[in-house]
């Protein structure tokens, strides 16, 4: 087990990203520097194109930085799960088949791959016998969700990178897929990094939340409450504040 907090999983060292487009070169992120330390949970919120995709991206191992570096310690070749935004899955497989591909690229034997991979869709509340065999058009917006979560945790990954994981979502889903993430990410033993653009949802979910704007961070605040935390902490004073804060900042830097 990880003493929480005394490990640095993913750091980020003064990392850019810029890319080519038709208006020219476009730096989708600046000089940003992060660390997640051990049993943390680190949410980056921001405006939609102000590069919190690609910072997950970055961390993810999907995108490799124009300058600065990434730096994943601990762990074996399964160190990282990703729950990308855009939805994953792919329509021709069933869901045990879709739960189970992480562990197929990696050269997981087929016994253990299904083994691992109905266990996963435990994790996220879906019964393998119910939904094990259906196909992905068969499956509603927030079970397309839990499916994507549990591809994400089906290798046992000390680190979660997740993109909007309650993205699109109905009201009551939305709050139970939070609940979810936030049980995922209350093991010292992993870290999470999620994307969202919902200030009260990285507020309820997070023990620090990184604002990034046009690229560059922001702010941070560091959500002094311990987790999980219930639905009614949405209630206290703690969580009012803090997505005050946030909300503050947030009009501040882009004015």
């Amino acid at each position: 087990m990880i003493a929480p907090g005394k490990c640095t999983v993913a750091e980020l060292r003064d990392v850019s990203l810029a890319y080519r487009s038709r208006r020219g070169v476009v730096e989708a992120v600046s000089h940003v520097s992060l660390t997640l330390a051990a049993g943390r949970f680190m949410c980056i919120v921001g405006p939609s194109g102000s590069g919190k995709s690609s910072l997950a991206n970055i961390v993810a191992g999907v995108l490799v930085p124009t300058s600065g570096e990434c730096v994943v310690s601990h762990g074996g070749p399964h160190t990282i799960g990703y729950m990308m935004q855009e939805q994953a899955l792919l329509p021709w497989r069933d869901v045990i088949e879709n739960v189970a591909l992480p562990l197929e690229l990696a050269g997981v034997k087929s016994a253990a791959r299904g083994e691992q991979s109905r266990a996963a869709l435990r994790q996220v509340g879906l019964d393998p016998a119910s939904y094990g065999a259906r196909r992905i058009d068969e499956l509603s917006g927030g079970e397309r969700r839990r499916v994507s979560l549990a591809a994400a945790l089906v290798s046992n990954p000390t680190l979660l990178v997740l993109d909007e994981p309650c993205g699109e979502l109905d009201w009551v889903t939305k709050q139970e897929m939070q609940l979810l993430v936030q049980d995922f990410g209350c093991s010292p033993d992993r870290s999470v990094m999620a994307v969202t653009h919902d200030l009260a949802e990285a507020a309820f979910m997070a023990d620090e939340i990184h604002l990034v704007i046009r690229g560059r961070l922001a702010t941070t605040v560091v959500v002094d409450a311990p987790r999980p935390r219930p639905p009614a902490w949405r209630e206290s004073d703690g969580f009012r504040q803090c997505v005050h804060r946030l909300e503050d900042a947030w009009i501040a830097h882009i004015k």
